[in-house]
């Protein structure tokens, strides 16, 4: 069985809040690679400013949180690094997986835009990308829920771990 990525996103910006064709400020990216057994790997980066699109309101959003956000302890410690070795980073990790997850479409359409404005390499089709929303949904999987919402990795890691639930439930069922 090959692995599979679950990749989460943290951003400045939302669709409905900024111009058609805006492309999303990207502030957090976290991938895990799974399978069967468990986690394999992780990828975590923080992309520098500059890459896209900031939308107002999320950032009147984020300074109401009541802690401050990884991104931001990440770039004041020199963590973050420009949007295109993000990306490169990004494709490079998700090489050879069966298919890409994401709790929400959103994650892998902001992500789509940055490769393409860049003219690199997306490293999923519409044949491997999936939805981990839907299938919850459907299955009626109990969300899980991360102490620290709207941090890429924990999200992740969450995410994985529903995904896991909701395969529970599906063999359950068969």
């Amino acid at each position: 069985m090959k692995p599979e990525v679950m990749i989460d996103i943290e951003t400045l910006g939302l669709p409905e809040n900024l111009p058609g064709n805006a492309v999303i400020a990207v502030v957090e990216i976290a991938a895990i690679k799974f399978d069967g057994n468990g986690i394999l790997d992780q990828l975590h980066m923080f992309p520098s400013e500059g890459n896209g699109s900031i939308d107002e309101n999320t950032v009147a959003w984020w300074i109401k949180q009541c802690r401050i956000p990884a991104w931001v302890d990440a770039r004041d410690r020199g963590l973050d690094k420009p949007i295109v070795d993000c990306l490169s980073s990004l494709s490079e990790f998700c090489q050879g997986a069966e298919s890409i997850w994401t709790r929400k479409p959103f994650d892998l359409d902001v992500l789509k835009n940055q490769y393409l404005i860049r003219q690199m390499y997306q490293p999923w089709s519409h044949k491997t990308r999936r939805d981990l929303y839907t299938l919850a949904e459907e299955v009626g999987a109990p969300k899980l829920h991360n102490e620290n919402p709207h941090d890429a990795m924990p999200d992740c890691a969450v995410q994985v771990n529903q995904l896991i639930e909701c395969r529970k439930i599906l063999r359950g069922a068969a």
